[in-house]
């Protein structure tokens, strides 16, 4: 047996009779093992690592209130464009119906649209105050969204021609806005 191997034996058996609860083997280094076995110190007097430090986790939360505090305002953002996106098709197309409900004489009536506070109604008539409200179709609008310039379009029966010419102008709470016009013809463009 060489000289190394009967050393690393010999405190191999010496820490296993001192110190029962010490686990020489797992230790990877002979030096190691003469110094912990020499002292009489327990693997149980090494501390381990479990879990994080507080300072690590205060790193990590600061980081994600970065990010955060970053990304929120551009969230917002595209949200607010998206709005006020949705809320122009959402005009046209309900124009468009009600154009379309005109020249087909539905009803033998003209049809419109008007703008009440976050709704677009879709009416049967030849005004909103005049109208036929067990047909109204509402459609909701964004609250961030304000629509000025015209307030109703009144399509008339058979030719869906219009005499309220004109622009409506959508405006986000970040004062962005959207310009729908409409021509004597009823076609909306935007």
């Amino acid at each position: 047996m060489t000289e190394k191997v009967f050393l690393h034996r010999f405190f191999d058996i010496r820490c296993s009779l001192i110190q029962p609860k010490l686990k020489c083997a797992l230790l990877l280094s002979e030096k190691f093992k003469e110094e912990h076995c020499q002292f009489g110190w327990r693997t149980s007097d090494v501390k381990k690592s479990a879990g994080f430090t507080l300072i690590e986790i205060i790193l990590s939360l600061a980081l994600i209130s970065i990010l955060v505090s970053i990304g929120m305002p551009i969230y917002q953002s595209f949200q607010t464009r998206n709005d006020l996106d949705v809320a122009a098709v959402e005009i046209v197309q309900t124009a468009r119906r009600a154009q379309v409900l005109a020249q087909a004489s539905d009803g033998d009536s003209s049809w419109g649209i008007f703008f009440q506070p976050d709704t677009l109604t879709l009416f049967k008539g030849t005004s909103s105050t005049t109208r036929d409200a067990s047909f109204d179709e509402n459609f909701e609008i964004s609250p961030a969204i304000t629509p000025t310039g015209l307030s109703q379009i009144v399509f008339t029966k058979f030719s869906g021609e219009t005499s309220d010419i004109g622009v409506i102008t959508l405006t986000s709470s970040t004062n962005e806005t959207r310009t729908i016009t409409i021509n004597k013809k009823g076609m909306a463009s935007y």
